[in-house]
């Protein structure tokens, strides 16, 4: 019967943490920061809530409706991949912390890692939003299906912190909930009876439970908070389970024995007393595990995985290991994990190595500063994404991984000199970043799945394949600080014939487009001032280009040969420390602005250039916030009428 199940208990698991991290700082702030559409969030929220509106009735009817149960399978996948782009955004997010906090200028962090969102182009941003409107079209179309396939929508009641109040524990345990219940503030039970009359173990309509103490309460009775977790015991009914700061130095039994055979998801955060984690294998229907914040956990052996069975976690497909902090050394039974397919290892600074023999679709890790990884550690044959990110002493074994769709390595692989993209005959994204020690790209045979290549801040980076990048379908090269290379890839116009993005930034040595410029390419970023002089002597009167984003070229006025193409919308001008002036011909075509971190301009163009202008941004550019950003300011005539206005 457990096996026929598709997608109710895991979906709802899902989903509500969903809402959560939508609605969290970091995900709020990244799509602030990196200017993306916010609406999308909103309207991603909105019908993941519309989804689990529906997922109870769709779980009871599938079983007698083939049609219902194709539709629950179609709304996980779609789930799925909304929680992939959430991963995603925490990958990035960290990402650019670590970037930031290995700066050099003495700024804060906050200011950092907000410079380093507001470059004019990122890949990534492209990838997200084209992505996060795929899936919300996906969720649309489905939520549509409930006239035709007879769903109706569940209501749930719940109790939140703010309602909690109104009642005391022998009124909660009266109350028959159904769906959610998260309770707060449990460090506010004085007497762990009180616990126990809240009778949730009754309450056998209770699909979703959150438990949460205060992250800053003071811990005066661990055996207390014990007591007090083990009289909150839910019925056997429960599918989804988080704790967070609970204070207590064990779990009770009912956590990890036969209590909650339904269980599918289980996060365990920032419970910082815990000393050895209980042997949550044996909780065998269990789809997704995250454990966040446990620092007292040093070691993972044998008491995680349970018992004698030779398979432990015989459900698992997803893991999540973050933030713990004093984690070393991770033990594991070969038979365990059979259905893992994504693991996830996120700021664990001592963790020393992976279990082997994980046939794993998904694997990432970020800031594991002394993690090595074997050849057995990752099965090639099965990997779809793999994305590593600050682990130096890292070296991912370079062979066929014939499956492997996406493909980010910053930091570490030392030993890598020569990409061979062969090798990687599904690749449709990859990024090569510090990678100190990487000379070329290589490839003997056209590449038909790359749509996108970032090679950034990899010094000895020098050359592309000799006869050009034949990559037909790729839609964008960015090249960052390359100091050796010379040349971009030749034949672009006929090898790339579906370039839309080209960027290439802190390249000194590359002066010039070979072989002329391709003629679908709409978003170019430059920093050289001859690379920029070349584009405006090669672009002809039918270039598709839109925006441009100049950036780090020191002169204090562009020169008149510099002409922008009248096809041109959108200029960004970014880190130009010396400039002053910005008498640019063509800026009367243009419908948005960008000017940021330019602190020597002075003044606007004149108003006649800006007349067209329908949305400017002024960030790190202290004269002309000054200028511009009040009635009496000397330029505010020339941006008053300006829909979209953004100084700061």
């Amino acid at each position: 019967m457990a096996a026929e199940l598709v997608g109710g208990a895991l979906l709802s698991s899902f989903v509500n943490v969903a809402f959560d991290r939508l609605a969290s700082r970091e995900v709020v702030d990244f799509f602030r920061g990196r200017k993306l559409d916010e609406k999308l969030l909103h309207n991603l929220n909105i019908m993941l809530h519309s989804i689990n509106s529906l997922a109870d009735d769709a779980e009871q009817k599938q079983f007698r409706d083939p049609h219902v149960k194709a539709w629950l399978f179609a709304v996980k996948e779609a789930v799925f991949d909304a929680e992939d782009l959430l991963d995603e955004i925490d990958y990035e997010h960290t990402r650019c912390e670590v970037e930031a906090e290995a700066g050099s200028e003495p700024q804060t962090i906050t200011y950092k890692v907000s410079n380093f969102f507001n470059a004019t182009f990122s890949s990534f941003n492209k990838k997200l939003d084209s992505r996060l409107k795929e899936v919300l079209k996906k969720l649309e179309y489905l939520a549509r299906q409930k006239g035709a396939l007879g769903l109706k929508e569940c209501t749930y009641s719940s109790v939140g912190s703010d309602r909690y109040s109104e009642f005391n524990a022998k009124q909660l345990g009266r109350l028959n909930l159904h769906g959610r219940l998260s309770i707060k503030e449990l460090q506010n039970i004085m007497n762990s009876s009180d616990a126990l009359v809240m009778e949730l173990k009754n309450k056998t309509h209770l699909v979703t439970l959150k438990l949460k103490w205060n992250k800053n309460h003071i811990l005066d009775n661990p055996r207390k908070e014990k007591k007090v977790l083990e009289n909150l015991q839910p019925s056997k009914y429960l599918e989804t389970l988080g704790i967070n700061n609970y204070g207590g130095i064990e779990f009770p039994n009912w956590v990890f024995d036969n209590s909650l055979p339904n269980l599918v998801f289980l996060q365990l955060k920032n419970c910082k007393y815990i000393l050895c984690l209980p042997p949550l294998g044996l909780l065998s229907s269990l789809k997704t595990l995250k454990i966040i914040g446990l620092d007292g956990i040093v070691s993972i052996g044998a008491e995680f995985y349970g018992g004698s069975d030779s398979s432990s976690f015989k459900s698992l497909e997803r893991l999540e290991f973050y933030n713990m902090k004093e984690w070393e050394e991770w033990e594991c039974k070969t038979a365990s994990f059979p259905r893992l397919q994504r693991l996830s290892v996120n700021k664990c600074p001592k963790l020393k190595g992976l279990p082997e023999q994980l046939h794993l679709k998904k694997l990432i890790i970020c800031s594991c500063e002394i993690l090595t990884i074997s050849g057995h550690s990752m099965d090639p044959s099965t990997l779809e994404v793999l994305k590593i990110h600050s682990c130096p002493l890292t070296n991912v074994p370079i062979t066929h991984y014939d499956l492997l769709e996406e493909m980010e390595i910053d930091g570490g692989c030392d030993f890598l000199t020569t990409f061979p993209l062969d090798f990687f005959p599904k690749l449709r994204f990859l990024k090569l970043s510090r990678c100190r020690n990487l000379q070329r790209i290589s490839h003997e045979h056209t590449h038909d799945h790359l749509k996108y290549l970032i090679v950034e801040k990899c010094p000895q980076f020098e050359s592309f394949p000799s006869e050009g990048l034949s990559a037909p379908w790729l839609q964008g090269i960015e090249i960052r600080g390359a100091k050796n290379l010379k040349l971009l890839p030749k034949h672009m116009q006929t090898l790339l014939p579906s370039l839309t993005d080209l960027h290439i930034i802190d390249c000194p040595q590359v002066e010039m487009f070979p072989d002329g410029f391709p003629s679908n390419v709409k978003y170019v970023s430059l920093s050289s001032l001859k690379l920029i002089a070349s584009l405006s002597e090669i672009l002809d009167a039918n270039t598709c280009l839109k925006s441009l984003s100049i950036e780090k070229v020191d002169v204090e006025c562009f020169p008149d040969e510099v002409l922008l193409p009248r096809s041109l919308t959108s200029l960004s001008i970014c880190d130009c420390p010396n400039l002053k002036k910005m008498d640019y011909k063509g800026l009367c075509h243009l419908s948005s602005l960008t000017l940021i971190d330019c602190p020597n301009l002075q003044c606007l163009p004149e108003e006649a250039m800006l007349k067209f202008i329908s949305s400017l941004t002024v960030r790190g550019c202290p004269l002309l916030k000054q200028y511009c950003q009040n009635p009496e300011g000397k330029d505010w005539r020339k941006v008053a009428h300006i829909e979209e206005l953004l100084i700061e």
